[in-house]
């Protein structure tokens, strides 16, 4: 009954959209003469693609004379795309796959930039690939990642290798969040709610407020809530469901005219009923093996069976119905402050100091299986501290431009972790748990500078370097309850390790003419090595750091009077020590984190923007990527089924995202239409091909009323239109025995969702 009422309303908002567009096209003598568009401007040569400003190399320039691969979301981008977190974002990205963290919560996140990923472990001492940054801050854990977007002036993604001025994991590339910032006009605002499918209520307000002529204040607030979208046919719940609220408060303070003084604040309060896992049947059979031990060996067989579990009448492929009877929450706390100092020395020297604190608690419980069995959970609690500081010196001279600077960061992370474990070689007369408690400890110092040498006019060179030492320390206590012949088994360590690594740049940049710009680049990063902390029968090795070569070539040009927009870039990489997660112990499951072997990567990324008419405009994104293993680990044919050849996970060949902006000008305001859409080609998202997601494209929309005054304004959009069956996390249930215990977990992605939104500037 839902899935007719729902269809109907799909049908009923298109229908609405068509009839709205009719009149409107039937009346043109009402349309006004002025375009509020947000993505060109009226020039003396017409409508043209507006200029969009970028700080992807931590100075102000034209994202079109940027020699870096970047994708650049305005506010008004952000907004009209009706974009709420990062995992919008990521399906409209060519070679680039953000999706959750299995097993880590609902605000996990999980990155892969050009295949090169964070990984599938959640261990306290792992790195990301990808560096994620809020500001000025570095956002060095995967806990609480996939951030909403919440009053956000824009959004940069730099793709390839970014460790000359962004430093450490950053061999895949990085994000960037710049918030909105405090300004001297006039007190302004906006209160938004949003209202759709599974109880979605959304409520959010910013407000600038000037205090004095020295000193503005900017205020935002959020309250996200919905229901989940997978129902646990055991507990009765619905996984997957939001519970947000979000404060964030910034002070600018200016005394001078040489001096800027940012303070700003925020706080975030999470509750879920966990992360939206299922438990899928592919071939379900009583001798299989588990872990090693025979499916008839264990009770598991009886106490599968005794809940109907892959039974003809129980609906086991339900992408959204779990089975799971083991706990499932996620519960998270935090607390950042950030102070950036801006100093003009003089007219070609200024200072920039940024220090930043966060503090994270986190308390998850995940089931692990998705049986009625509890075959294996976790409950996880955590405490994240992080400090950093960088200071900055930038200059000019006639023909250079340089930055040089130093990095420190401190982090210290708590963790608890309790599993459960039933079926086990080991353990067929109880439950075998695992407790570990361990404090690590990261400390990194950096120095690093980079320059760009204008040769002539129209040729520059820029070159950088970086110099990164990173020192890790852990106590690890890991200990089996009673139940199996392993009881006795506990392990405690106390290691250390540290790593060094330059990182750098060189690129040739020509500016060929007013519309086009060209460069060639080598870029090489470091990804930091780390400490194993599993067990219980796991030794506590360390891991090397992992370091990646890549050549790129880049051509940006604004053609037919800056009413065609076309980026194009194509890439070379070599990655070295790639850290991959593998299987060490069948019997007991263990993974560890080690080197594998090497990959080569390479593609081509597009990006193309038109203007068609003076109200209609396209956008095209696409890419192609072809990742290969050159060398995998020995164990590999053994526990993890990769070999010489495959593609590297995350990395699906062909991606691509399309969308129309059809922006009408009519007598009482503006009707703004988006229509988009996202495909991926096949990919991997676990070591093996159990894990393989087919190829999948999501449809979506947003119809956007603004009145005349632009005070006011309504949207309607959908997601998934298409109701697209489709996965963000597949994980092998058993390791490599997985065929044989017959199921395993996935996170579906969201289905069909049809919203409104109300939007009051004041």
């Amino acid at each position: 009954m839902s899935n007719i009422m729902e269809d109907t309303m799909v049908r009923s908002s298109l229908l609405t959209t068509i009839s709205a567009l009719a009149v409107i096209m039937t009346t043109p003598a009402m349309a006004k003469e002025e375009l509020k568009s947000t993505n060109r401007e009226e020039s003396p040569q017409g409508i043209v693609l507006d200029e969009i400003v970028v700080t992807s190399r931590k100075r102000e320039e034209s994202l079109q004379r940027t020699p870096l691969s970047v994708m650049a979301f305005t506010s008004a981008d952000i907004e009209k795309a009706n974009i709420v977190n990062i995992l919008d974002l990521g399906v409209r990205l060519p070679n680039v796959n953000i999706a959750g963290a299995g097993g880590a919560g609902t605000n996990n996140a999980s990155f892969a930039i050009r295949g090169l990923g964070s990984g599938s472990r959640n261990s306290p001492n792992s790195e990301n690939a990808v560096g994620l940054y809020i500001d000025d801050a570095y956002y060095g854990k995967t806990d609480g990642a996939l951030l909403d977007v919440i009053d956000v002036e824009r959004i940069e993604v730099l793709r390839g290798p970014q460790g000359t001025l962004f430093g450490r994991n950053s061999t895949a590339g990085a994000i960037r969040y710049i918030t909105k910032k405090p300004h001297f006009d006039n007190p302004e605002g906006n209160i938004a709610l949003t209202l759709g499918r599974y109880d979605r209520r959304d409520l959010k307000a910013s407000l600038n407020l000037p205090i004095s002529e020295t000193i503005a204040t900017r205020w935002t607030v959020a309250s996200l809530n919905r229901d989940g979208y997978v129902h646990n046919a055991i507990t009765n719940e619905d996984l997957g469901s939001q519970d947000t609220f979000a404060i964030r408060g910034a002070v600018l303070v200016r005394p001078n005219d040489k001096l800027d003084i940012n303070l700003s604040g925020d706080y975030t309060k999470s509750n879920s009923t966990g992360a939206p896992t299922v438990a899928t049947i592919t071939n379900l059979t009583p001798n299989g093996g588990i872990w090693g031990a025979p499916f008839a060996a264990t009770e598991d067989a009886e106490n599968i069976a005794k809940y109907g579990f892959g039974h003809d009448d129980v609906p086991t492929n339900d992408r959204f119905t779990s089975y799971g009877a083991g706990p499932h929450f996620t519960k998270r706390r935090s607390i950042g402050a950030n102070l950036v100092l801006d100093y003009s020395i003089n007219d070609n020297l200024a200072l920039k100091s940024a220090t930043t604190y966060r503090y994270l608690k986190s308390n998850v419980g995940y089931d692990m299986d998705g049986t009625p069995a509890e075959l294996v959970g976790r409950i996880m609690d955590r405490d994240i501290k992080v400090f950093t500081q960088e200071v900055q010196l930038s200059g000019t001279a006639e023909n250079i431009q340089w930055v040089a600077g130093a990095f420190y960061l401190w982090e210290e992370v708590k963790s608890f972790q309790d599993d459960f474990r039933m079926i086990n070689a080991d353990n067929v007369n109880g439950i075998q748990g695992g407790q570990l408690v361990d404090p690590h400890t990261t400390k990194s110092a950096a120095i690093f500078g980079q320059a760009t040498y204008s040769v002539s006019d129209s040729f520059d060179i820029t070159g950088g370097l970086r110099y990164t030492n990173d020192k890790k320390h852990q106590t690890v206590f890991n200990v089996d309850f009673p139940g199996g012949t392993r009881n006795d088994v506990s392990l405690e360590s106390d290691t250390s390790d540290s790593w060094g690594a330059l990182s750098g740049r060189l690129s040739l940049e020509w500016t060929v003419n007013d519309n086009t710009f060209t460069y060639a680049s080598y870029a090489r990063g470091f990804r930091s090595g780390g400490l194993n902390d599993e067990g219980p029968t796991t030794p506590f090795t360390s891991y090397d750091k992992e370091t990646v070569n890549s050549f790129e070539l880049g051509i940006r040009s604004d053609l037919i009077d800056n009413r065609l927009r076309t980026n194009l870039t194509a890439f070379y990489t070599d990655a070295q020590d790639l850290q991959l997660t593998v299987l060490l112990n069948q019997n007991d499951n263990d993974t560890v984190t080690d080197n594998a072997g090497s990959a080569k990567i390479y593609g081509l990324e597009a990006e193309v923007t038109a203007i068609l008419t003076k109200y209609i405009s396209f956008g095209l994104n696409a890419g192609y990527l072809n990742s290969q293993y050159k060398e995998v680990p020995p164990f590999s044919d053994e526990f993890v089924p990769i070999k010489v050849g495959d593609s590297l996970t995350n990395a699906p060949k062909y991606s691509f995202s399309a969308q129309i902006d059809i922006d009408i000008p009519i007598a009482t305001g503006e009707l703004e239409t988006n229509i988009s859409y996202s495909w991926k080609d096949d990919y991997s998202l676990f070591p093996g091909i159990e894990s393989k997601q087919e190829a999948f494209g999501l449809l979506g929309f947003n119809v956007t009323y603004t009145n005349g005054d632009g005070d006011w304004s309504v949207s309607i959009f959908g997601t998934n239109v298409l109701n697209q069956e489709y996965a963000n996390i597949i994980m092998d249930i058993g390791g490599a025995a997985n065929s044989a215990l017959g199921f395993k977990m996935i996170e579906p992605g969201r289905p069909r969702e049809l919203g409104v939104s109300l939007k009051y500037n004041f």
